[in-house]
Parts: structure tokens; C-alpha cells; sequence
């Protein structure tokens, strides 16, 4: 899921579901490029 600006050019949230448990949360600062439907090597890592 991601939750982006009106104009489409900030993206807010973005969030990832693996499985039923726990959640964690990253906080990242280098900008990403990763939408919900596609991951870039930032998301890949985590």
C-alpha cells in the first residue's frame, strides 16, 4: 500500500505485508523510488 501527495510527487507511506505477526518500521532517509507495486534496491535490502 502507499499513500502519495495529490500532485503524485511525495510519497507519504509505503508498506509491505509478509505474513500474519509483529510489524516493524524503517526509517529511511535517502529518497526512494520503490511504489507499491514495484521494489528498488533500497526496499530490497531491508
Amino acid at each position: 500500500m502507499a499513500l502519495y501527495s495529490r500532485c503524485g510527487a511525495y510519497r507519504y507511506l509505503l508498506s509491505r505485508r509478509w505474513g500474519p505477526g509483529g510489524m516493524l518500521l524503517y526509517v529511511l532517509l535517502n529518497p526512494s523510488t520503490a511504489t507499491e507495486a514495484a521494489n528498488d534496491p533500497t526496499i530490497e535490502r531491508c
